[in-house]
């Protein structure tokens, strides 16, 4: 249960680098994009957590994907809490746009991981 909540964690960190630290109703964090910032986090989270624990790759994967959409969640729900109630008034697109980024390379990540262990033994 320790891991699950671990893996869940590095999912909310990597949600929280490209998500939370963007200017307000801008879409790069130092220029770069946050999805891609996002995606890309998914994808070696995911990839270093396999190579370091021995969990089925796709508990992994929906794990650190499930983290990156609970911080996208909390990111909406305190904007419209205390910055701006307007601000996202696409809440549903913008949770399945972040799930579709972040998905399918969390799995591609973790199943990466046992091919470039194979190859490196």
């Amino acid at each position: 249960m320790k891991v699950e909540i671990r893996i869940l964690l590095i999912g909310v960190f990597v949600g929280a680098i490209s998500y939370w630290f963007q200017p307000y109703n801008k879409e790069t964090v130092l220029g770069v994009n946050i999805y891609l910032l996002m995606s890309t986090g998914a994808l070696l989270g995911s990839f270093f957590l396999k190579v370091r624990l021995d969990l089925r790759p796709s508990k992994i994967a929906l794990l650190v994907s499930l983290g990156v959409i609970l911080s996208v969640i909390t990111r909406i729900v305190f904007d419209t809490t205390f910055l701006d109630s307007t601000s996202h008034n696409l809440v549903p697109f913008e949770i399945i746009i972040c799930a579709a980024i972040t998905i399918l390379p969390a799995f591609a990540g973790a199943y990466l991981s046992p091919l470039v262990k194979r190859f490196i033994k």
